[in-house]
């Protein structure tokens, strides 16, 4: 007897498969209290996620373990989870999800606020947000250098979305102050680190066209 109507794509099935996975691990001791068993975990998950399916699949359960880790390297794990390009429709609410989680989470330590900015930058790529990242990548530099590096190279990673249009008016003015924040930083580098973050910036963005 099937688990699933037939109706129910075998990509949600995957999904909710994971999801039961996941729940049944975070009730064991060693899943709780040992967080290079959780790291092994995603990382293995992660490499045998060979196609943008088995990649989305694991998005709800991914936005579930975002809300609760507490281990920073777990959590830097997640951010570099990889997302297919487009993504599947079906699959769209679950990375809403997974933003709002991020959101959501508490930040004690500046290199927690990184990770969080730069799993958000990797998955809201509106260029409506260009805005709210520009002023972060500017208030990095009131930071001490370690963290500064960090937070400029989590902002570093903003691409827009694939089949975006230039942006119009409100929005073209932003996309201009941010390409131009990042000519800045990579004529005039305060370090060598910091004009290779200003390289990849622009990269990325030229990339995109």
């Amino acid at each position: 007897m099937n688990e699933f109507p037939c109706s129910v794509s075998p990509l949600v099935r995957q999904a909710a498969r994971n999801l039961c996975a996941l729940e049944w691990l975070s009730g064991t001791h060693t899943w709780s209290f040992n967080p290079f068993y959780r790291r092994y975990f995603w990382r293995t998950r992660r490499m045998m996620a060979v196609t943008p399916d088995e990649a989305a699949a694991w998005l709800p359960a991914l936005a579930s373990a975002v809300s609760c880790e507490k281990d920073a390297d777990v959590l830097a794990d997640f951010a570099r989870w990889p997302l297919p390009e487009p993504l599947p429709p079906e699959t769209l609410p679950w990375r809403d999800i997974l933003i709002r989680n991020w959101e959501q989470r508490p930040v004690p330590t500046e290199e927690e606020k990184s990770i969080r900015l730069f799993a958000l930058v990797r998955l809201d790529r509106r260029a409506e947000r260009l805005p709210e990242w520009l002023r972060k990548a500017r208030r990095a530099l009131d930071l001490r250098r370690y963290d500064k590096d960090l937070r400029l190279a989590a902002l570093a990673g903003w691409r827009p979305r694939p089949g975006d249009g230039p942006p119009h008016r409100g929005k073209r003015g932003a996309a201009q102050a941010w390409v131009r924040f990042w000519e800045e930083r990579y004529r005039t580098p305060r370090s060598e680190l910091d004009g290779l973050i200003a390289a990849a910036a622009l990269l990325h963005l030229a990339e995109a066209g």
